[in-house]
């Protein structure tokens, strides 16, 4: 804390004469303490896109992209083509980069961006072999060069899952060889990753829980895949809470597929301008299935567990507002 507040305090005087965004300076702020601490490597995720991402100042040892989904509109743009082109913007000539996406419109768009730049890009589909799910969890093949077949496995639910892992793990095999973790370290890593509220399962408060923070459409076609596939119990309920700058709808529809009645919500702590209004969503999907609106998330947990009653199974959803209160509620540590 007195790193950071120092490094802070040194750097002050740059935010106020050159106004970062928010992001921005707080990507400032951890480079910097990178630096002063001497890291000897980073994973840097991208905050919004990649193009024009804060984070794209780095020059990579290798790159990942796992697919492409509709989200932040306004910024990154409506269809999933002007999204792949601004993902595409982390791709660095000469630098390897690992591709999950498997739609082979979209996956044409990055393999024509890296080969006008090229970049020497990995198709992960290549490297995977007999991805396996159960409410246990996930586990893959991921053929690697350094490490040979690995068998992988992960706590976390969904076939999707399997396909994040061989990413990860590719990109591990592709990293210079003075950077690259051992065999062990990979399986061992891939075992221990814990991610609260992605795909969560409990038991807590009488009844069996899912928890999982799809806020958008693609995130919520995910979980209702897990949802049927793996044959949660039923009856299940869902309880969703989603910011206004989402797309409810679109999130909604896929999940009540999967659901048997649901509870829309307003998300605790959302600032007043991401407020949705759940009536509103609600109408629009009147008649598909059972539906109404319990503005108190407290209220509308302990509804859905009534439905759902101790052999069921109640579905958290819709923003990391709604399941981080959830998990709260329900008493779930994060480790």
């Amino acid at each position: 804390t007195e790193l950071l507040v120092e490094a802070a305090g040194e750097l002050r005087p740059l935010f106020e004469r050159f106004r970062p965004s928010h992001f921005e300076a707080e990507t400032v702020l951890a480079f910097e303490l990178f630096r002063r601490e001497q890291v000897s490597m980073v994973v840097a995720e991208v905050g919004l896109g990649g193009r024009l991402d804060a984070t794209n100042v780095v020059e990579p040892s290798v790159t990942a992209i796992t697919n492409v989904g509709l989200d932040h509109g306004q910024y990154l743009g409506r269809t999933l083509a002007e999204v792949a082109w601004e993902k595409a913007g982390i791709l660095k000539q000469g630098v390897p980069a690992v591709l999950g996406e498997t739609r082979p419109r979209i996956r044409a768009l990055f393999q024509k961006w890296a080969r006008e730049r090229h970049v020497p890009l990995q198709m992960v589909e290549r490297r995977l072999r007999g991805a396996q799910v159960s409410r246990r969890g996930t586990e893959v093949k991921v053929l690697t060069d350094s490490f040979g077949p690995l068998h992988v496995s992960t706590p976390l639910l969904g076939a999707h899952q399997a396909r994040n892992m061989a990413v990860a793990v590719r990109g591990l095999d592709l990293l210079p060889s003075v950077l690259r973790p051992s065999r062990q370290s990979v399986v061992e890593g891939v075992r221990g990753v814990r991610v609260p509220g992605r795909m969560e399962v409990a038991e807590a408060k009488g009844g069996g829980w899912l928890l999982d923070v799809a806020h958008n459409p693609a995130g919520a076609r995910a979980l209702a895949r897990t949802l049927a596939a793996l044959d949660f119990p039923r009856p299940r309920v869902l309880v969703a809470g989603i910011l206004a700058d989402k797309d409810g709808a679109g999130i909604l529809r896929p999940l009540l597929r999967a659901v048997d009645e649901a509870i829309l919500t307003s998300p605790p702590g959302a600032p007043p301008h991401r407020r949705w209004d759940p009536d509103s969503v609600a109408g629009t999907l009147s008649g598909s299935k059972p539906l109404e609106v319990r503005r108190d998330l407290r209220e509308a947990l302990q509804v859905s567990r009534s439905r759902a009653g101790g052999g069921g199974t109640v579905v958290v959803s819709g923003s990391f507002h709604t399941v981080g209160a959830a998990r709260s509620w329900l008493g779930l540590r994060d480790a």
